[in-house]
């Protein structure tokens, strides 16, 4: 009975630990955060460090609140992405971890499970736009200051 409970906590965990990350990955500010590479290339480590970061609140055994959690998460974002961000801005993602919380513990994890689902089943594809670089041709066109253009070689004077 012990082991059944031990191994219930544990899927609990990282069902908890599952919805973190989904839910961070959903914040607006750490996606740009990563896509611009504010960290440089550790980014996106860091981002997939965050959710653990997250979680060793709530093992500690003390209440969360959400302002905490907001504090948290604004603090983890100026210390590594060294940004500055506005009150609140954490407070979304701060209240979502904290209902999924209250969820894991009621036992009410469907709600979880769709989250959990529908944020993973579509990844977000980063495009990069390079465009292709245009061979110019400085000889052939020169422009004048009123913007008009003139062939080189009539320019003899």
């Amino acid at each position: 009975m012990v082991v059944n409970n031990v191994i219930q906590m544990a899927e609990q965990r990282e069902l908890f630990r599952q919805a973190i990350i989904a839910s961070l990955r959903n914040w607006d500010i750490l996606k740009v955060a990563v896509d611009q590479e504010w960290a440089g290339e550790n980014s996106a480590a860091i981002r997939d460090w965050m959710p653990d970061a997250v979680l060793q609140l709530f093992d500690k055994g003390d209440k969360v609140y959400p302002d905490m959690l907001d504090d948290y998460l604004c603090d983890i974002m100026a210390q590594e992405f060294n940004a500055e961000l506005e009150d609140k801005v954490a407070y979304f993602p701060a209240r979502q971890i904290l209902q999924f919380h209250e969820d894991i513990a009621t036992g009410n994890i469907e709600r979880l499970m769709a989250y959990i689902q529908t944020s993973t089943q579509v990844e977000p594809v980063v495009h990069t736009f390079e465009p292709e670089p245009k061979e110019i041709q400085v000889d052939e066109i020169t422009a004048d200051m009123s913007g008009s253009r003139l062939d080189n070689n009539n320019n003899n004077n």
